[in-house]
């Protein structure tokens, strides 16, 4: 009979350590995962640190540049400009614009691109280029004047 009371009593004792051990492997993955997701946050906040060490230096240096400027005369500038006549230029250039025939000016631009496609090109290059050594020839004879003429000065 002992051994049926030790049975009976070590069966409660067999499922309490079957369900520790699973409770065990149950509080082992979430370690991992809170660890995991420990080292993720950690990787974030080394990411975010870096990112605010590089906005920090753009705020210096954006400083920086502001304390540059040379704030009382840029007020005189901005003082000494005449509002009202800047609005009357734009409301002049406004109505200007306005009244400008488009169709009109469409159509110049499409006979001035005719005429320069009828353009002999290579020609237009000869003649410049021919201009070019008539020019050098004249700056030649002009030397040789010069050289000339300051033999009778002497």
């Amino acid at each position: 009979m002992n051994e049926m009371n030790q049975q009976a009593g070590s069966l409660p004792i067999q499922q309490l350590l079957e369900e520790t051990r699973a409770g065990n492997q149950l509080l082992k993955k979430q370690l991992a995962a809170t660890r995991l997701a420990a080292m993720a946050l950690a990787a974030l906040v080394l990411v975010l640190g870096v990112f605010a060490a590089e906005a920090m230096a753009e705020v210096r240096s954006v400083t920086a540049l502001v304390e540059q400027v040379d704030v009382q005369r840029v007020s005189e500038t901005i003082a000494g400009l005449d509002v009202e006549t800047l609005n009357e230029a734009i409301a002049e250039l406004k109505v200007q614009v306005g009244s400008l025939d488009a169709e009109a000016l469409n159509e110049a631009v499409a006979q001035l691109h005719t005429q320069l496609g009828q353009l002999d090109t290579k020609a237009l290059n000869e003649a410049l280029a021919s201009l070019s050594e008539a020019a050098d020839s004249i700056e030649q004879a002009a030397d040789n004047f010069s050289r000339i003429t300051s033999i009778f000065r002497r």
